[in-house]
């Protein structure tokens, strides 16, 4: 390990290639050629009869300080028995190395230990790395998985190169891909358990038309678990995937804006606000969640708009345990633009302000229902914001 890169300079041989590996964030152990295989700054026993070695540059405060009372490198190496992992506590550290003469530690517990990451510069701008660890791992490794992937089952697979330096990974270690179920393209596959629930009465207190799982472009899967930006593992670099979580009501709503479109068009008496639910189901699916319009015009607050599936017995609302039938349904349905009518002159220049959302629970039910302390319950989600400027 050297205090600095003039020190390096001295003892090595380096390009600008070299130096910028050694200077850079990663920080790896480079291995470099010797200028002179009798100079005075190291130990013969420091790769003996070779003429390079591996050279690192304090990457830490306390390195530095060690290096600040020496005028040459010093040794750096990792702490463990030849052939076995990296010792990480204090108490194996002097029962297996005992003979050390000081140890300096830390109180900081080593959750991961790591080994330095080891570089051969190739040439003036390419370089192997030879041991991929602090700074490099994880590496992406890149594998396909897309349309060409079809109706084929994909097992995870990993192949090594050039002595194990190299790696190509088909496949995830974490499971198998199915790719054969038909199923899975058309949203189908969900239907099985979410197509309809029923209470005790044998009444479907929400209800999914088969119309939404036909079209392999739109569906339960690319509504719910929509393409999202392609992230980086350890497994694969993608530069779209699947989502793996759910987006609805309660989770990552935001992703289902997209279903929703806005627009205002200005009439003899007022103004029209069209809303489409180009979603393949009623916007919203549980009784007891409403839907709400919330208008603004040049800062006045006009009346909101409800939209609601309650379900009722006895001609009255009811909770869906007990519900044998609809009370009121003005919810927006699938694939429909309705219009909502407002009387209200609108002035040259107007600003209107426009947002669509919903609560998870009807407000007038929270009460009776013992959530009065959920205050995520009782939040206003904005699932669309809309501005419009005569």
């Amino acid at each position: 390990m050297f205090p600095n890169i003039q020190m390096v300079k001295e003892i090595l041989k380096t390009s600008e290639f070299d130096e910028k590996i050694l200077n850079s964030q990663e920080a790896p152990i480079v291995i470099l050629e010797l200028k002179n295989l009798k100079q005075q700054f190291l130990s013969k026993f420091v790769a003996p009869d070779l003429n390079r070695i591996g050279a690192i540059l304090s990457y830490s405060a306390h390195h530095l300080l060690i290096l600040k009372y020496f005028a040459k490198p010093i040794i750096f190496t990792s702490a463990n028995l030849s052939g076995e992992p990296l010792i990480d506590n204090f108490e194996e550290l002097k029962s297996k190395l005992n003979e050390l003469d000081f140890i300096l530690d830390f109180d900081r517990d080593i959750f991961n230990s790591v080994d330095d990451s080891l570089v051969l510069p190739l040439n003036s701008s390419e370089k192997l790395i030879l041991r991929l660890g602090r700074g490099f791992a994880p590496k992406v490794l890149k594998y396909p998985n897309n349309s060409k992937n079809r109706d084929k089952k994909i097992i995870f697979k990993e192949e090594k190169h050039f002595f194990g330096m190299f790696k190509t990974i088909t496949g995830s270690p974490y499971h198998n891909i199915d790719y054969t179920n038909k199923n899975i393209y058309n949203g189908k596959i969900c239907m099985g358990c979410h197509q309809h629930k029923e209470n005790s009465h044998q009444f479907k207190i929400c209800d999914v038309s088969n119309s939404g799982a036909n079209n392999e472009t739109k569906n339960c899967i690319t509504c719910h678990m929509p393409k999202v930006q392609g992230t980086a593992t350890t497994i694969k670099i993608t530069k779209q995937h699947t989502f793996h979580g759910f987006s609805g009501a309660r989770f990552n709503y935001k992703m289902l804006a997209k279903y929703i479109k806005i627009d205002l068009k200005k009439v003899d008496d007022g103004f029209d606000l069209l809303i489409t639910n180009e979603a393949p189901h009623n916007f919203l699916l549980h009784p007891l969640r409403v839907a709400m319009l919330k208008i603004s015009v040049d800062g006045k607050n006009l009346q909101p708009r409800a939209f609601v599936r309650i379900l009722g017995k006895n001609n009255k609302p009811a909770m869906p345990w007990v519900a044998t039938g609809l009370f009121k349904n003005n919810m927006i349905k699938a694939n429909e633009t309705r219009t909502i009518h407002y009387k209200y002159s609108l002035k040259e220049h107007s600003n209107i302000k426009v947002k669509f959302g919903y609560f998870l629970v009807n407000p007038k039910m929270i009460k009776k229902l013992g959530l009065q302390i959920n205050k995520s319950i009782q939040e206003f989600k904005i699932i669309k914001n809309k501005y419009f400027t005569l």
